[in-house]
C-alpha cells in the first residue's frame, strides 16, 4: 500500500483512498468559497437564555430566524465571502480596532447526495465565536456556547439527501473581556446579559473549516495514536471509541495499516475484534509496535498516518490520523528531574504565540502559520507558547512537519482560580467542555508536549484537578501543569483550600495519574533595553528537586533583531548567546520572546 497526500498541511487532511479501504464514509468539503455572510444588526440577543453544553435540548430552544424573514438571506444583502472568516476581517478595511457586537449569519447552499439516505450526516465546524446556532433548511439543528473549538452537530433529521439544502450560521458575538477585547488578559470574564463567560478575543464569526460527514449507523468516532514508553521502542496503543446507533450489538474486525506521511510503502498491517453494545460507544485499545518506523523530533520530523477500517454487514467506515513516533518523558537522574525525548535530554526554548494575526485577527492562514514556525527555528528557539489562548490547528500541522516543539493553554483558565470557588458555574461548566475538546483535537500532534492550565495564577480548586485528570485519562502522553509561575504553595496546601504563595505547582508527568507538587515554572519579565545574558548564565542551579522551566525570561525586549543575531552566530562559531559556567548546572528550559 501507498499513501498520497493529496492537499496541503493543516487541519482535516485528505488522503487518496486506498484501493481495499471501506466506503462507508463521506465527507463534503465545505470550506472555501460559496458562503456569503451578512451582519443582521437589529437581531435581539442581549437578554437571551443561554445554555451550556449538555443542558442543551434543542427542541425547547427558540428558532430565531434573520430580522426580516428567512427571505432575507435570498435577498441581495449578503457578501460573498470563503470560509474560515471573521467578520472583522471582512468589514472593518482594515482598522484594526473595528468592532461588531451582535449576529452574524453563514449561510450557503449544498446539494446532499442522495445515497446518504439512511446515513448518519454530521455537520462539523473546527472554531466559532462565540455562540452558534446552526440551522438547516430553516429549521434549528444544532446549538453550541464553547468557542474556538471544533463541534459537530448531527443534523440527520433535518437534511434532505438528493435535494439542496441551506446550511445558515447564527453566530453572535457579545463582545471580548472587558478592557482587554484587543488586549493579552485572559483573566477577565466576557458578559452577556446576567451571565459570565470565559475570556476570549473580541472576534466574531467561523474561524476554521465546515464539514459534511455521512456514516453507517456504526462509525468510528475517535482514534487516538498513543506512544508507549520505553523511549525508542515504537511502541503504540491505539485507543478507538466506536458508535453503534442501531439496536443490535455488533461484532466488527478492526483493521490497521501504518505507513510514513506523506507517501510510502506500509510498515504495518494487522487487524483487531471489537464489540460494540446496541445503542452506545465502546472504547477499545489495542496494542502496535512498528520496528522500523523512524522516531519524530525537531531534526528529524519524520511523520506517520494510520487508518483504521471495518466493513461487516454492510457496514464500513475507515479514519485517518497523523502522528509520530516519540515519548516524551520526566526522568530523574542524579537527583534531578528533567525532560527528557526519546531518552535524551530536552530543553524548552520558546516564542510566545498570543491567538493574534495580522489582517485575519483570530485565526492563522497557511503562510502564517508556516511562517511562524520558520522564524522560531531561524532565531533560535525549538518551541512555541500557545498563551494565553487555545493554540492554532494550523501552526500545530507545520511544527508536526517542520519540527518543532509546542506547549498549550486553553485560555481564560482564571475565571476560576478561587480556592473556595463554587467549581460549576455556568463558565467552569464551558471551561471544562473546552479542555476536553482541545485534548482530543491535539492529541495526536507529536509536536506538542506540555498542557498547561492556565498563565501566572497559582490557581487551585476542584475544577482544576478534575480537568487535569480527564486531560491525564483522555491523554497522557505529556506533562499537565496546573499554572506557570505561581505554584500550589507548601506540600498539602494545595488540597487544603489555603490561600497559596508562588512555589512549587501541582503537576501531572506524562504516563502518570498522580498530582505532584514537584514542577516549578520561574518568569523574569522585567523589561530591559537590551536581553541580559546574565539571565541565562545565572539561572544555573547546583541541585535541582524540581522538574524546572524558565518561561518568560525577560520577554518584553529581548536582543534588538534576534534574526541577525542568529545570522552572527552562524558567521562567527565562537560566538555564544546562551553561556554556561563550567561545572554548573544545566539550564534546565527558557522562554525567550
Amino acid at each position: 500500500m501507498r499513501w498520497v497526500a493529496i492537499c496541503a498541511a493543516g487541519v482535516g487532511l485528505a488522503w487518496a483512498r486506498p484501493a481495499a479501504s471501506a466506503a462507508g464514509r463521506e465527507t463534503l468539503d465545505l470550506t472555501g468559497a460559496g458562503w456569503q455572510v451578512w451582519l443582521d444588526r437589529e437581531a435581539a440577543w442581549t437578554n437571551d437564555v443561554l445554555h451550556r453544553p449538555g443542558d442543551v435540548k434543542l427542541a425547547e430552544l427558540p428558532v430565531n430566524p434573520p430580522t426580516g424573514g428567512w427571505e432575507v438571506l435570498d435577498s441581495n444583502l449578503g457578501t460573498k465571502c470563503t470560509l474560515p472568516a471573521v467578520v472583522e476581517e471582512i468589514f472593518s478595511g482594515g482598522q484594526h480596532l473595528w468592532t461588531y457586537h451582535g449576529v452574524i449569519w453563514f449561510w450557503r447552499d449544498v446539494a446532499v447526495p442522495a445515497d446518504w439516505k439512511g446515513k448518519t450526516v454530521t455537520l462539523s465546524c473546527d472554531n466559532a465565536r462565540l455562540r452558534v446556532e446552526l440551522h438547516v433548511n430553516g429549521t434549528l439543528a444544532g446549538y453550541d456556547l464553547v468557542c474556538e473549538t471544533p463541534v459537530a452537530f448531527d443534523i440527520s433529521p433535518f437534511v434532505k439527501p438528493g435535494a439542496n439544502n441551506r446550511l445558515a450560521f447564527r453566530v453572535t458575538n457579545p463582545g471580548g473581556s472587558p478592557g482587554n477585547e484587543r488586549g493579552f488578559d485572559d483573566s477577565p470574564f466576557v458578559h452577556w446579559g446576567s451571565y459570565l463567560l470565559p475570556g476570549s478575543h473580541d472576534f466574531g464569526g467561523l474561524a476554521g473549516g465546515v464539514r459534511l460527514v455521512a456514516t453507517d449507523p456504526v462509525s468510528v468516532e475517535t482514534l487516538f495514536v498513543k506512544n508507549l514508553p520505553p523511549a525508542g521502542a515504537r511502541n503504540l496503543e491505539l485507543v478507538v471509541t466506536l458508535r453503534n446507533r442501531t439496536a443490535q450489538a455488533r461484532d466488527l474486525s478492526l483493521n490497521v495499516e501504518i505507513g510514513p506521511w506523506p507517501e510510502g510503502a506500509a510498515l504495518y498491517a494487522g487487524n483487531f475484534p471489537a464489540r460494540v453494545p446496541p445503542a452506545g460507544d465502546a472504547e477499545v485499545r489495542h496494542a502496535v509496535t512498528v520496528p522500523a518506523a523512524k522516531l519524530w523530533d525537531m531534526d528529524h520530523p519524520q511523520l506517520y498516518v494510520c487508518q483504521l477500517s471495518f466493513q461487516s454487514d454492510g457496514l464500513a467506515d475507515a479514519v485517518r490520523e497523523r502522528f509520530g513516533f516519540r515519548v516524551f518523558e520526566v526522568r530523574e537522574a542524579d537527583g534531578k528531574l528533567n525532560y527528557y525525548l526519546n531518552g535524551k535530554r530536552f530543553r524548552h526554548r520558546s516564542a510566545i504565540d498570543w491567538g493574534y494575526y495580522a489582517l485575519t485577527g483570530q485565526r492563522a492562514t497557511a503562510e502564517m502559520a508556516r511562517r511562524s514556525v520558520e522564524n522560531a527555528r531561524a532565531i533560535g528557539h525549538n518551541g512555541i507558547n500557545f498563551h494565553r489562548h487555545i493554540g492554532d490547528p494550523l501552526v500545530m500541522a507545520y511544527a508536526d512537519e517542520l519540527g518543532l516543539y509546542l506547549y498549550e493553554e486553553p485560555g481564560a483558565f482564571h475565571i476560576v482560580q478561587g480556592y473556595n470557588i463554587e467549581d460549576r458555574t455556568f463558565a467552569a461548566g464551558i471551561m471544562e467542555e473546552k479542555c476536553r475538546r482541545m485534548v482530543l483535537r491535539d492529541r495526536n500532534h507529536p509536536s506538542l508536549v506540555i498542557f498547561n492550565m492556565a498563565n501566572e495564577d497559582g490557581g487551585w480548586n476542584p475544577l482544576r484537578e478534575r480537568v487535569m485528570r480527564m486531560i491525564a485519562r483522555l491523554d497522557g502522553t505529556r506533562m499537565i501543569n496546573a499554572n506557570s509561575s505561581y505554584g500550589g504553595g507548601p506540600s498539602g496546601s494545595m488540597f487544603t483550600g489555603k490561600k497559596v504563595e508562588p512555589g512549587p505547582i501541582p503537576c501531572i508527568r506524562p504516563y502518570a495519574a498522580d498530582i505532584h507538587l514537584d514542577y516549578w515554572d520561574n518568569h523574569s519579565v522585567g523589561s530591559e533595553a537590551r536581553f541580559p545574558e546574565r539571565e541565562l548564565a545565572y539561572r544555573c542551579m547546583e541541585t535541582n528537586p524540581f522538574v524546572q522551566y524558565w518561561g518568560e525570561v525577560r520577554c518584553y525586549t529581548g536582543p534588538a533583531n534576534w534574526v541577525a543575531t542568529a545570522a552572527l552566530q552562524q558567521r562567527m562559531p565562537d560566538f555564544r548567546i546562551q553561556p554556561v559556567r563550567p561545572g554548573a548546572g544545566e539550564l534546565i528550559a527558557g522562554s525567550i520572546v
